[in-house]
């Protein structure tokens, strides 16, 4: 863990102290982060974007366990038509079946590219 031991000390105007607050409050950091984040060239990223990216994320798992459940499902569907007999549109299932496997596997790619940005910014300060 870092031990930051110095202290920087500036002076703003009210009018500099005002905007200041408004571009800390808007950016979801700390008055530290916010500083730090600046003076090392760091991207500062809007607290509501970040917020709407997580729910963005949280949106997208649920999403994806649903397709995974659809998937489940009609490979049940397919193993009781293998056990038991005829279904109708067999080939259509199974054509339905990769499909969802492939909107899956592009869905677990966005996510994981989300989730990543995520993590990055809420490393990149720390």
């Amino acid at each position: 863990m870092r031990k930051r031991t110095k202290e920087v000390l500036f002076r703003m105007t009210d009018e500099e102290y005002i905007f200041f607050s408004e571009k800390v409050a808007e950016s979801g950091l700390s008055k530290q982060k916010y500083l730090l984040a600046a003076a090392l060239d760091k991207e500062i990223t809007n607290g509501k974007e970040l917020g709407a990216l997580a729910e963005l994320n949280k949106n997208m798992a649920k999403q994806l366990s649903a397709i995974n459940q659809v998937i489940t499902d009609l490979d049940g569907f397919l193993t009781f038509n293998e056990i038991y007999g005829e279904l109708p549109d067999k080939e259509e299932i199974h054509s339905l079946i990769e499909q969802f496997k492939e909107c899956r596997f592009e869905g677990v790619m966005l996510w994981e590219l989300l989730r990543s940005y995520l993590v990055g910014q809420n490393q990149k300060l720390d």
